[in-house]
């Protein structure tokens, strides 16, 4: 098989062939398959496709350079989080950018169930998200040496595009989320002189394209910003 150098994996509308089922497209390779090493591979694109189609890539594709995953049409569906998952073996993707695009789904949008296939992302990007409670609070949990973050443990940038909160726990959640992991925060255990290593703090926190005022209260984005520069509550 010829060395094809490409660093941008794009896929588009992928849906099965006209008049097949998806199960029909859909033919599992063995387990014998042989491996397809796509060794330059740094970028992957998602955007609106089946992903039931793609469960076959942890059995016949690898990842080894993959640093950025984007979605165009994140949903919280055991489709998805098999090929995220699958992508996540191996590789180590430093950077995510999910657009939530899928029905509202009885446990949420899945953020933690999202964020938790990559260990070494150290940026995120969340698009058009309802967010929840459950969504935010695991990010503030440590490990039982309480000096590595459960949840995104190098996380650096999070940045929130066009999302609303589906209640009013949830910026109180944001502000408590910001003030133990951002690295001016009052909660910064650096402040104390206690620089624990193993932690990686928050360096910026956006909230951009705010469209509902109604869930997003409108003091959120300051008092985020005064934690994030170190500054005292006003």
């Amino acid at each position: 098989m010829p060395n094809v150098s490409i660093d941008t994996l794009v896929c588009n509308y992928m849906c099965p062939p006209f008049n097949h089922s998806k199960e029909e497209a859909f033919v599992p390779p063995t387990r014998d398959s042989e491996v397809i090493v796509m060794e330059h591979v740094t970028k992957v694109e998602l955007n609106y496709i089946q992903y039931g189609l793609l469960q076959w890539w942890p059995v016949r594709l690898s990842f080894p350079a993959l640093k950025t995953i984007a979605l165009s049409d994140y949903c919280n569906t055991d489709a998805v989080h098999n090929v995220l998952a699958g992508l996540a073996v191996s590789s180590q993707v430093r950077s995510l950018e999910a657009k939530f695009e899928g029905e509202r789904h009885e446990d949420g949008p899945g953020v933690a169930r999202l964020l938790g296939h990559f260990d070494h992302l150290e940026t995120v990007e969340l698009q058009s998200f309802n967010l929840g409670d459950r969504d935010i609070v695991p990010l503030v949990g440590k490990g039982d040496s309480e000096s590595r973050w459960t949840l995104c443990p190098k996380l650096r940038r999070l940045h929130l595009v066009g999302c609303s909160f589906a209640d009013d726990r949830v910026a109180s959640s944001m502000v408590d989320l910001v003030e133990k992991r951002a690295l001016h925060g009052p909660r910064d255990p650096r402040r104390d002189g206690n620089s624990d290593a193993g932690l990686v703090l928050l360096e910026e926190f956006v909230l951009r394209q705010i469209e509902d005022r109604t869930s997003v209260p409108l003091w959120l984005p300051g008092t985020i910003g005064r934690i994030l520069r170190g500054e005292d509550d006003e």
